[in-house]
């Protein structure tokens, strides 16, 4: 299932589609009781309704639980289309809950608009089991690109076109660029454009002969 959304008229309108996102990292969410659900619903925020949570999950997993962090996603640049929060429950004395098992996560999320105005969907609650939260994708928050020559230009292995592909597409991964969609507009001599015949965005990067074409890539899901 690919998350991106791509918008042809302007590459860095690209955007990783958040349900699809949440989806496809974290799975179904789970069937919580009744009563429970009931007051996810009348709440503002879910947070109000911890207390049941933590019981819930204490029951569940017959240890003691905690929330351990809420973060909104609109407190800082993403390629996300929606924005959304996100509470992470863990046992309690966990040392690092990006790497504890059996952790509970609580997403809700935003409508389009202001953060500060704007209505939060239902509340999800998703069960981990044995999976790491670090490993899911969740907070993979940027895409990627993934440049390529044109179809009829022939690379040589080990040579300095393959060597300068390589590189461009080293520096359009989120681990070298906070932004990689930002990046590629620094690379190239004009904004990537939009063309149906290659199915991808076409421009030259500076310091190239040849032009490239870029698709954007979801983040990773473990």
């Amino acid at each position: 299932m690919n998350s991106v959304n791509i918008e042809k008229s302007n590459y860095e309108l690209c955007s990783i589609d958040t349900e699809t996102h949440i989806e496809t990292s974290l799975g179904e969410p789970m069937t919580i009781p009744p009563s429970i659900q009931e007051r996810l619903e009348e709440c503002d925020f879910a947070e109000d309704a911890n207390e049941d949570l933590i019981l819930l999950f204490s029951l569940m997993k017959g240890c003691k639980y905690e929330q351990v962090v809420r973060t909104n996603t609109s407190n800082y640049e993403t390629d996300f289309s929606d924005f959304f929060i996100y509470t992470v429950y863990a046992p309690v004395g966990s040392s690092d809950w990006l790497w504890q098992r059996d952790c509970f996560v609580l997403v809700e999320i935003g409508s389009p608009g202001d953060p500060r105005y704007v209505s939060y969907g239902p509340a999800q609650v998703y069960d981990l089991g044995d999976d790491q939260l670090a490993e899911t994708g969740l907070l993979s928050d940027r895409m990627s690109w993934y440049a390529r020559y044109l179809p009829h230009k022939d690379v040589k292995k080990n040579s300095e076109e393959a060597s300068f592909l390589e590189k461009t597409n080293e520096e359009l991964e989120p681990f070298y660029s906070s932004n990689p969609t930002y990046r590629l507009g620094e690379l190239c001599y004009a904004d990537p454009l939009w063309v149906e015949k290659y199915q991808g965005f076409v421009a030259r990067p500076e310091g190239s002969r040849f032009p490239m074409i870029f698709d954007p890539q979801p983040p990773y899901y473990g």
